[in-house]
């Protein structure tokens, strides 16, 4: 599948922002259809890495912005380095750490770069950070009354017309009290 084709499909399932802007919609069932989608685009071009659904996207209920969040856990450094490569024939963008010391993100864009689709975040295998992602995921999957709280707290930011650079710190106290909590 091509990239236009991915687009389009991931368009379909309800996937897709504008960049720069910070919208959230209701959780759609076909988030987890998307999500399995761009896993069977990439996974095949990967080596030595376990794929995550993390991020609101990947919690029922929960609303959030219309962007899948994947989590990768790579085994080996070297291994890695070609599974960049991979990415980056595929379309994504490597942008790096973007101040995630052990990260390396990536962005899905349209071809103009206007609307984003994809973030990946690649950690090593074993690494708190990306076990954080799926402790935080899973406690909003498991706790009904945390996943309001949550919802509540992204439609009061975007509300207030908080920035899309700002809106992940302006959630950072409520995640890091959600993670102690569970850990």
């Amino acid at each position: 599948m091509d990239k236009t084709e991915l687009i389009k499909r991931l368009e379909e399932l309800g996937i897709g922002l504008e960049r720069f802007t910070v919208q959230i919609t209701n959780y759609v069932h076909t988030w987890t259809e998307a999500y399995e989608l761009i896993v069977s685009v990439i996974a095949p071009n990967l080596g030595g890495v376990t794929l995550y659904h993390i991020g609101s996207t990947a919690i029922p209920g929960s609303i959030a912005k219309p962007i899948i969040d994947i989590g990768i856990a790579y085994n080996d450094t070297l291994t890695f380095k070609q599974n960049i490569l991979a990415l980056e024939s595929l379309g994504f963008t490597c942008k790096g750490e973007q101040g995630v010391e052990g990260r390396c993100f990536f962005t899905y864009y349209n071809d103009n770069e206007r609307f984003d689709y994809i973030h990946v975040h690649a950690y090593k295998q074993g690494d708190s950070k990306l076990r954080k992602h799926i402790q935080f995921r899973d406690a909003h999957i498991q706790n009904q009354e945390l996943l309001i709280e949550y919802n509540s707290l992204k439609q009061g930011l975007v509300a207030s017309g908080v920035s899309r650079q700002d809106y992940p710190a302006a959630k950072a106290a409520y995640i890091q009290r959600i993670l102690s909590s569970t850990s």
